[in-house]
């Protein structure tokens, strides 16, 4: 045997019976349901009280109110426009100065499925509040219901997901070890503490990803269909996740290029995969076509979103500093407005025009000064593995310990000890989001989506690391 790590092909095919008679597997599977409970106990003690800061000592969530977001309120003030029967229009100019003199204007900033899922929600609001009218604005208590819901359904999807994670780290661990690791992704603090408190939808995308990715490797590992319901859940989940962010367009994409690799090397899986992703991807391309007609219609060019112009230009400017900060146009108010006085005609004009200066601006930075763009992007980089959590910039002991391995497991890439395409679909969230991260600015909780991935392979550098050991001292014994 070589010290080469491979896929398990073993440790799924286990009696049950001998499973829970395993005194060591029944204490690990105890501390699991108590870590499952603790989670579930704080989260709802959060939610119940509304704290907007969920924890003592952590930093108070200044974006996030005890009901929604202010993404989410946005958004809702958009859909309560749909509802109107204006279309998808705004009031408001997120993340860079309002310099136009209209009161409302034609927006693609937010992505659609997300307008769309608050006008369903106030249209339930409307069913079970017979007084509410959209045309008076959208009231607290719907946002606080909307918070309540997603509450609901983030937790399902996360326990739901639990079984899914132990089967996936079961590929790759042995029975004690997977539930290690899922003890490990139930308590890992940007689940329980940070992100994972916060009512947002990449709390819902990330346990539907695992899912996704564990039934994939699951049946890829045991050559198994793909079963009808896993089928329709992959056609209704793929394209929500996508379109609720877009950054899970990249996960999805380098996902599909491995699994294009995959069966170009075993033609058997040539089938299977299209019969499974097809349909997904079939409602993905309507839905592009969907949100590019909208669009165009109010824009006359082919856009699938303008925030992604404003992003970059966050991202790479003579001020950025590598992660997000809502705050510049007041800290640098004297300084950008050189830029905005030279391009205030444009600024004024509808959203497309106007977020278009953004991009020129940020691509005209990165190409004359190439050095800082270097540098930036090392940054970046540097501040993506930083062991902090999202706006708590203390050095997490957990986070470090897991950011470590994970570059151990690397670095076992780069010395080709690991073995197996199955790595390289685990690969595939951390590399888009890491991609992302690079390409706007760093974001935790775009990292969060990409958290249970980069933890289990650091569990399985660890588990390399173990066998080692054991190895060399069975051998000196």
């Amino acid at each position: 045997m070589n010290g080469n790590i491979q896929p398990n092909f073993t440790q799924l095919n286990f009696n049950m019976v001998s499973f829970f008679t395993d005194r060591k597997n029944n204490i690990l599977l105890v501390i699991l349901v108590v870590a499952l409970i603790g989670k579930l106990f704080i989260d709802g003690f959060v939610e119940i009280n509304k704290f907007p800061a969920y924890i003592t000592g952590v930093t108070l969530h200044k974006h996030f109110f005890p009901y929604s977001n202010v993404d989410d309120i946005e958004m809702a003030g958009v859909a309560r426009n749909v509802l109107l029967g204006k279309g998808y229009v705004t009031d408001k100019s997120f993340d860079r100065p309002k310099l136009r003199t209209e009161v409302e204007w034609p927006t693609a900033f937010r992505p659609k499925l997300n307008v769309l899922v608050h006008v369903i929600g106030l249209k339930i609001y409307a069913v079970f509040n017979p007084g509410f009218d959209v045309a008076n604005g959208v009231p607290e208590l719907y946002l606080e219901k909307f918070a309540e819901s997603i509450f609901a359904l983030k937790n399902i999807a996360f326990i739901i997901s639990l079984f899914y994670f132990y089967r996936l780290a079961g590929l790759f661990l042995s029975k004690s070890s997977a539930l290690i690791s899922t003890i490990l992704y139930c308590t890992y603090p940007s689940i329980i503490l940070y992100v994972g408190m916060i009512n947002i939808f990449e709390c819902i995308i990330m346990p539907c990803l695992v899912i996704i990715i564990s039934i994939h490797l699951y049946n890829r590992r045991f050559n198994k269909r793909f079963s009808l319901p896993q089928i329709i859940f992959f056609t209704l989940a793929i394209p929500v996740i996508c379109f609720l962010k877009m950054q899970v367009c990249l996960i999805m994409i380098l996902f599909y290029v491995v699994a294009l690799f995959d069966a170009l090397r075993n033609r058997s899986f040539i089938k299977q995969y299209l019969l499974a992703y097809m349909p997904a991807n079939l409602l993905i391309a309507f839905f592009v076509f969907y949100i590019v007609a909208v669009n165009y219609a109010a824009f006359g060019r082919v856009v699938i979103s303008t925030q992604s112009s404003v992003n970059l230009w966050h991202g790479h400017n003579a001020f950025s500093k590598g992660s997000w900060n809502p705050a510049i146009w007041q800290q640098k108010h004297a300084e950008l407005q050189p830029m905005l006085q030279k391009d205030s005609s444009l600024l004024t004009q509808d959203e497309y025009t106007e977020t278009q200066v953004y991009r020129t601006e940020a691509m005209t930075w990165i190409k004359t000064h190439p050095k800082q763009e270097l540098i930036l992007c090392f940054r970046k980089a540097v501040i993506y593995f930083l062991p902090n959590n999202s706006n708590n910039w203390k050095i997490n002991p957990l986070t470090l310990l897991m950011h470590l391995c994970f570059f151990g497991f690397i670095i076992l890439v780069v010395l080709r000890q690991v073995r197996g395409i199955e790595f390289y679909y685990l690969l595939s969230p951390v590399i888009a989001i890491f991609m992302v991260n690079i390409m706007f600015f760093v974001e935790y909780r775009w990292r969060y989506i990409a958290d249970p991935f980069m933890l289990l392979l650091a569990c399985i550098f660890v588990n390399y690391v173990a066998q080692k050991i054991a190895r060399k001292n069975s051998k000196t014994l």
